[in-house]
């Protein structure tokens, strides 16, 4: 990990001190994974599990994107958020850090073209929302958003939740199922404004799939075909036989 100047400053910073305490205690922490331009990933759970790698159920990542939110404000502006290749990206406002070489996350555009990702609230709007409203992955009152590539490495939390709810998909189930729909969509290389609503497409697909594979139906009244195709079950004698 970088070796990272911490300067007294922060301490008095009217726009540090602005923050709550949560927001206040991740921005510090974006600090120490952040390479020497103030950059890194704007993915809520990559952020989660690089700054609380031991303890990244501490924290949720809807309490990560708020806390974004409240970076980006306006009146705060210690981030910026942009988009490059279909990804979304973050840099820390005047990080004043040794740089010892050349950035592994791509330059921000110009002032001008850098995406405002407030929260948008009343009649303002949006171009690009990272924190999404009032539950996570729901878009409130915002404009259009940039298609991007899928920022989810490892199955969140509430995209299960959805399956749980839906149609009560244990863990291991939504894990497995989150693996197909990851290398699927990787392999595509497509562009996405809302993976969620991709994942629910996907597992709604997948239930129609297996509705679908109904066993079949033995000829014979007292028999049934097991879905092998190889067994029958003897109804009178409670036997499974070839």
């Amino acid at each position: 990990m970088p070796t990272r100047i911490l300067r007294e400053g922060i301490l008095t910073s009217p726009r540090v001190n602005a923050l709550s305490f949560g927001a206040e205690l991740f921005y510090r922490r974006l600090m120490t994974v952040a390479d020497d331009y103030g950059r890194y990933h704007a993915s809520p759970a990559t952020l989660r599990g690089a700054c609380w790698p031991i303890c990244p159920d501490k924290v949720t990542q809807k309490q990560i994107t708020s806390w974004i939110n409240e970076c980006l404000a306006s009146d705060i502006q210690l981030l910026s958020v942009y988009e490059s290749g279909g990804y979304r990206y973050l840099q820390i406002a005047n990080f004043g850090q040794q740089v010892r070489g050349k950035s592994k996350f791509p330059e921000p555009p110009s002032a001008e073209q850098l995406l405002s990702n407030r929260l948008a609230t009343g009649k303002q709007m949006c171009s690009l929302v990272v924190v999404v409203g009032e539950g996570e992955g729901v878009v409130v009152n915002a404009g259009p958003r940039n298609k991007h590539r899928i920022d989810e490495t490892t199955l969140p939390q509430d995209w299960h939740q959805w399956a749980f709810d839906k149609y009560n998909w244990d863990w291991a189930r939504s894990t497995r199922t989150f693996e197909k729909f990851l290398n699927y969509w990787q392999s595509k290389g497509e562009l996405r404004a809302d993976w969620k609503a991709s994942w629910r497409t996907w597992v709604m697909n997948d239930e129609e799939r297996n509705s679908s594979m109904k066993p079949q139906e033995s000829m014979y009244p007292n028999t049934r075909t097991s879905p092998d195709g190889y067994t029958e079950y003897q109804s009178k004698s409670g036997e499974w036989k070839r």
